[in-house]
């Protein structure tokens, strides 16, 4: 009779699978987008915040609804038609390769303290998102 396998290494088996075996899809907001647009499309998805996406697919970062509101009406512009662009969050939206592991992702996810990330191809171009919610049904799923 050969030895069960523990939880931990099944927990490191699950961590060492690629990410892009727990992406989920996503939508972004682009660039060219309003803010009002923005906000709108925030709302009817009951979501705080989305990554941003250029015209050719690509993520550049990321905005909050707080981001929008107070970036636009700050400066006394018309959300209606003021653009996305200036209120987006370039450095430090956590996100990581579709081919990176689980594990690097949950890494990403704790050290950002947020329960979802944004996945990319190797161009940047925006797969989908990877969540803990996810990664934690895929360890229950294996018996973890």
């Amino acid at each position: 009779m050969e030895p069960s396998e523990s939880n931990a290494e099944k927990d490191a088996r699950i961590e060492a699978k690629p990410v892009k075996e727990i992406v989920e899809p996503t939508t972004s907001v682009g660039t060219g987008a309003s803010v009002q647009s923005a906000l709108d499309d925030l709302q009817a998805r009951a979501i705080d915040s989305s990554p941003v996406t250029d015209q050719e697919g690509k993520l550049v970062g990321s905005v909050s609804k707080d981001q929008m509101i107070r970036g636009a009406a700050g400066r006394g512009h018309d959300p209606a038609t003021s653009p996305v662009e200036p209120e987006v969050k370039k450095e430090g939206a956590p996100y990581c390769f579709e081919d990176e592991t689980i594990g690097q992702a949950e890494r990403v996810m704790r050290e950002a303290k947020v329960d979802e990330i944004s996945v990319v191809s190797e161009g940047k171009t925006l797969v989908g998102k990877a969540t803990r919610e996810k990664a934690e049904k895929l360890k229950t799923e294996s018996g973890l």
